[in-house]
């Protein structure tokens, strides 16, 4: 099997896997965020087929989707838009000075998820003295994927196999998100007990 080979089999894996927990997740607080991360790959390799946008753009539009689609879970709106004020500015500094500022600008959306995902949690914590396992996570796949892009900008010699070995792995987070629902007491872990 080629690279190229390769690489279409993982992107087609990762559609159909990423495509499940949006289905599984509708009703939730987190059905838009789930949404836009299914739809990424379709739409990036439809209008890259055309020649419409490079993928690289539309990625950068999907992953600024998908820091908007988090607008819910924040508590102080004035400070999550500041931070599309900032990510607005950003981008632009960055246009005009980086060769791969679209990159750039993807790790700072997958920053900002981060971070809300990280307040999300806390004040979870605060409220339930529980940990969910769920926001973990979430939490664990946005650090993966800001890594995976880290990587991609520095590209090394293992920046292909590290590129694969995450995207599988990304797979099975995509699995999992469709197996488990935020709500599900399982995924609760009592800090109370420990």
């Amino acid at each position: 099997m080629t690279t190229f080979e390769l690489l279409i089999l993982m992107l087609l894996f990762s559609m159909i896997a990423w495509a499940m927990p949006m289905v599984r997740q509708a009703n939730s607080s987190l059905f838009f965020y789930f949404y836009t991360i299914a739809l990424a790959d379709p739409i990036v390799i439809l209008l890259t087929y055309f020649r419409v946008l490079n993928s690289n753009e539309i990625l950068t539009f999907f992953a600024t989707l998908n820091f908007v689609a988090l607008k819910n879970l924040v508590v102080n709106k004035k400070l999550f838009y500041t931070s599309i004020s900032v990510l607005t500015l950003f981008f632009i500094f960055v246009l005009f000075t980086t060769p791969n500022y679209f990159l750039y600008l993807i790790i700072v959306n997958k920053f900002f998820n981060l971070i809300v995902f990280l307040l999300y949690t806390l004040r979870f914590v605060a409220a339930t003295s529980n940990l969910n396992i769920f926001h973990l996570m979430l939490l664990f796949y946005e650090a993966t994927l800001i890594t995976k892009i880290i990587v991609m900008i520095n590209y090394t010699e293992t920046a292909f196999v590290y590129f694969v070995v995450t995207s599988l792995f990304q797979v099975l987070i995509a699995i999992w998100f469709t197996i488990f629902k935020e709500d599900n007491p399982k995924l609760h872990l009592n800090l109370r007990n420990i």
